[in-house]
């Protein structure tokens, strides 16, 4: 099986690594937007005074509710479908948004004394589930035409009381939901456009910018699309072709082993106060080195020239797909 994996991956190259939204239900619906997409500016650096968590239902043991908000920016700019933003990525392109929607779990306050405490995660259709939360940042305006009206920037949940001065996230969908049977699991992981099926899972992040100019009369726009999800994912049996004659995956299914490429990070910012500030995405600090003058996909495959760019930028390493300890997509800023 081993030796299938790179034809699978090559395979897949010039796309997604399987059928767009596989077994998969309809889009996510209802739902207002919780939090805003204002400005003001506190860097990811620096000490924090720390906060309590606030926010959300009250509760009979001795936790406190809790709100993370997040927000999506290119560069100092809200994010906004229909809005266009000049000198993105290498070739400095106008671009507008096409989608940014992404996935996270593990979520996790920093005690002053540096100990890590787990956020329960409110069951908030279609938004959250007890381990996963979806953040979308898309109106289904402008040239966002993949998504759909309802937004959501904010995650809820509770943590015992106490004081927090860090935050730490992954921005993909645990394992044990990565492959189970996606027509049994609940929302948020029944979002349209955010599978690839059974074998492959969820895109853990849908990040795409179009140009509002084509280079030429006769070429389409260039575009930047980034879906970070685990590839090299295969169930054939052993054997060249697979012991039963079998010459492709079954992507109506888990696969047998762990997937090669994990690609999955883990975010950590030590100056965050859950009650005054919010974790920024800035999607121009992700494109900074993507050439948008012409079609650049990342889909993750590692031979994808992109991905080399645009997996570090998220905490990835392109070559292995291990986390990695820097990044540079992610920053606190006060609410």
């Amino acid at each position: 099986m081993v030796a299938a994996l790179p034809a699978l991956a090559i395979a897949a190259c010039n796309g997604d690594p399987a059928p767009e939204d596989g077994a998969t239900g309809g889009k996510a619906s209802g739902g207002k937007a919780s939090g805003g997409q204002g400005s003001g500016g506190k860097g990811s650096g620096g000490a924090s005074s720390g906060g309590r968590a606030t926010g959300g239902d009250g509760g009979s043991d001795d936790s406190e509710p809790v709100t993370i908000e997040f927000r999506a920016k290119l560069g100092d700019d809200a994010f906004s479908c229909g809005k266009k933003y000049k000198k993105q990525g290498s070739s400095e392109v106008e671009v507008t948004p096409q989608d940014l929607r992404l996935y996270v779990s593990e979520l996790r306050l920093l005690t002053p004394s540096g100990d890590e405490v787990p956020v329960k995660f409110d069951e908030r259709s279609p938004w959250q589930a007890p381990t996963v939360a979806l953040l979308d940042f898309e109106d289904a305006s402008g040239g966002c035409k993949n998504g759909n009206k309802s937004m959501n920037t904010s995650i809820t949940g509770r943590v015992p009381a106490g004081s927090y001065t860090g935050v730490i996230f992954s921005t993909s969908v645990p394992k044990a939901l990565n492959h189970a049977d996606p027509a049994t699991l609940p929302d948020p992981l029944q979002a349209g456009g955010m599978s690839w099926g059974w074998l492959f899972g969820y895109k853990f992040i849908r990040a795409e910018l179009i140009a509002t100019k084509a280079p030429a009369e006769d070429e389409k726009p260039g575009r930047g699309v980034f879906h970070l999800g685990s590839t090299g994912c295969d169930n054939r049996p052993m054997g060249e072709g697979g012991a039963g004659g079998e010459s492709s995956p079954q992507h109506g299914a888990p696969p047998a082993v762990d997937c090669s490429y994990q690609n999955r990070n883990e975010i950590r910012l030590d100056s965050f106060d859950p009650d005054n500030d919010a974790i920024v995405l800035d999607v121009s600090a992700l494109m900074s080195d993507v050439d948008m003058s012409v079609d650049a996909q990342c889909h993750s495959m590692q031979m994808q020239m992109p991905c080399e760019t645009l997996f570090p930028k998220i905490g990835v390493d392109s070559m292995t797909g291990a986390p990695k300890e820097s990044q540079t997509t992610f920053r606190v800023e006060a609410q």
